[in-house]
């Protein structure tokens, strides 16, 4: 039985009435079958036959089977016969119950019909409604657009969906789901479009609009019901969500009509979603830019100043025509230009490495590397900015070559290793060590300053991050967050620990797998 009532329940109008007086002429052949029997037992048929049609077909052709089923037995079966008159006063009153109570139990039976297909298009819709806002709120916008389309096809049973978005901020979208074919051949096809719902008597109804394209190209499909939803974000329209049926039926009922308002209103709110965000991404995106121009400026702008200054006093100096310059002294000179110029040339590598690092457009380039030797070269380089700090390295005689890239690797050295000398007491020494183990390549460089507060510890590696205590420092605040995007660029860690008498340790690893023997195919 639901497969038979929802198989007629979309019958309306002429189709219905139709059936509804072919079922009372089919039930008169029967009664006329039973003989003797037909006046007894041709009322209950009767009724039983406007039961049937207004459980299948609803009220009004329920009503017309009631009213045709007392003037068929009055006519066919009521003495005397074919005639519309009655020889039995008592035969009116049987005529008069039979219809009250064919028009009454229609109704009943039509008003629980009209109620179970309610309460069933409730539940259609609140299952949508969940799964649809399950569907935009755990998956990406592109793919929550895929299965919305997807599900509304299985929804309605029909032949092909699509969505299509354009605008709203978000990028022009069409999603299709079902029959590409049924698809693009609707495209110049009539079809109906869900309006703006009206005022009725039950509420508020669904208002269909019929449109028929004009003939561009060849001819759309035929033969299948076309209806489409809007799409409408702050009134304006955004785009569309259209069914291509599987039969040429009329209007759909005002189920279905809440039923595509329910995804297109979801879908609505997914794209406002979607543009907020895009738009918040935007706007942060803007910020933290300003805010690093900013932050760059303010903090680079000593660094900078500081090694300008003196190499332009330096070289001032050897220009000067009144004062005659020993060699030693143009040697100090020209020694002094080379270290302000190798400290700005870091500044600069950091400001740039740091734009890298914040762009997500830092990539290593790794290659297999002596470790032993690149370390020693960095710590020979940065003996000329010790500034009365002792710099000793500690490295094993069996370091392994290691994957990585040596620029990179280079300057997070040289920055944890000027950090170090920063921080250090004159007088005092900054370990560099380094060994080979199964992860890869593992450094520490060690000093014995003041240390790092605890508090200070989860902050150390932000970029601009300076400790308010420590008042030695004069940095830029941007060396550490530099050291720690290149060793993530090489898929490793950095961290920093108190050490024993105090003073920081950094310890940085670089994972690498071991080297081929140079005997190994």
């Amino acid at each position: 039985m639901p497969g038979f009532t929802a198989r007629f329940s979309r019958l309306s109008g002429p189709a219905a009435l139709g059936i509804a007086l072919a079922a009372v002429a089919l039930t008169t052949v029967v009664v006329e079958l039973l003989g003797p029997q037909r006046l007894t037992n041709g009322a209950m048929l009767y009724l039983a036959a406007v039961l049937l049609v207004a459980l299948t077909l609803g009220r009004g052709a329920a009503i017309l089977a009631a009213v045709g089923a007392a003037f068929a037995f009055d006519f066919f079966f009521v003495e005397p016969r074919f005639t519309l008159r009655v020889g039995d006063p008592d035969e009116w009153l049987v005529l008069l119950t039979f219809l009250l109570v064919a028009v009454v139990v229609s109704q009943l039976v039509a008003n629980q019909r009209q109620r179970a297909e309610e309460a069933e298009t409730r539940r259609r819709e609140a299952l949508l409604l969940h799964d649809v806002g399950e569907l935009l709120a755990q998956n990406p916008f592109a793919q929550a657009v895929q299965g919305l389309c997807e599900r509304v096809r299985d929804e309605f049973g029909a032949t092909a969906a699509a969505v299509e978005i354009s605008g709203a901020g978000v990028p022009a979208t069409t999603v299709v789901s079902g029959d590409q074919r049924a698809w693009r051949e609707s495209a110049g096809a009539p079809f109906t479009v869900l309006g703006d719902q009206v005022a009725g008597a039950g509420g508020r109804s669904p208002r269909w609009i019929s449109v028929a394209p004009p003939r561009v190209g060849p001819p759309g499909r035929r033969g299948s019901r076309i209806v489409r939803a809007p799409i409408r974000s702050e009134g304006d329209l955004i785009g569309q969500i259209s069914v291509v049926g599987a039969d040429s039926s009329s209007v759909p009922s005002p189920g279905a009509a809440r039923l595509l308002a329910t995804a297109a209103a979801q879908l609505a709110v997914a794209v406002d979603r979607e543009r907020l965000r895009g738009e918040a991404t935007e706007a942060d995106v803007l910020r933290r830019t300003s805010e690093l121009k900013s932050a760059l400026l303010n903090a680079v702008s000593h660094d900078l100043r500081t090694p300008l200054a003196a190499i332009i006093a330096s070289a001032g100096s050897l220009r000067q025509a009144d004062v005659t310059w020993s060699a030693e002294d143009r040697a100090d000179f020209a020694e002094s230009i080379e270290l302000e110029a190798e400290r700005l040339n870091r500044i600069v590598s950091n400001v740039l490495d740091l734009g890298r690092i914040e762009g997500g457009a830092l990539r290593a380039a790794r290659d297999w590397h002596d470790p032993a030797l690149l370390l020693a070269d960095v710590v020979e380089r940065m003996r000329a900015h010790a500034q009365g700090t002792e710099l000793v390295l500690e490295l094993p005689d069996d370091l392994r070559p290691i994957l990585l890239d040596p620029v990179e690797i280079d300057q997070v050295a040289s920055n944890l290793i000027e950090n170090a000398i920063r921080h250090a007491p004159p007088g005092t020494a900054v370990t560099v060590a380094g060994c080979t183990d199964d992860e890869g390549l593992r450094v520490s460089i060690a000093d014995s300053g003041p240390g790092v507060a605890a508090s200070a510890v989860a902050r150390v590696f932000e970029p601009f991050y300076r400790s308010p205590s420590d008042a030695r420092s004069a940095g830029s605040g941007i060396g550490l967050a530099v050291a720690r995007g290149l060793v993530a660029a090489h898929g490793g860690r950095i961290w920093i620990e108190g050490r024993e008498g105090g003073g920081a340790r950094f310890t940085f690893v670089i994972p690498s797998p071991r080297a081929p023997e140079p005997n190994e195919a």
